[in-house]
């Protein structure tokens, strides 16, 4: 099994995140990448916990469509 890396970008237009795994030549591939508006930050602070919190389950759960080991 390959490792998988997950990132993710919070920023206060956008929430990305994007699933890599590592190649045996030591490479990322990008497996997939996800973008989704952002709720609940202003000017990079957090403003509201549980607008935020929706945002970040819901992707959550399309990271974890990709791969369970996104979410570990």
């Amino acid at each position: 099994m390959s490792k998988v890396i997950t990132g993710l970008d919070i920023g206060s237009a956008y929430i990305k995140g994007v699933v890599t795994e590592v190649r045996k030549d030591g490479t990322l591939g990008v497996i997939a990448a996800f973008k989704q508006p952002s709720k609940g930050f202003r000017k990079g602070v957090l403003v509201d916990i549980d607008d935020a919190r929706i945002v970040l389950n819901n992707l959550a759960q399309e990271l974890k469509q990709v791969s369970r080991d996104a979410t570990k």
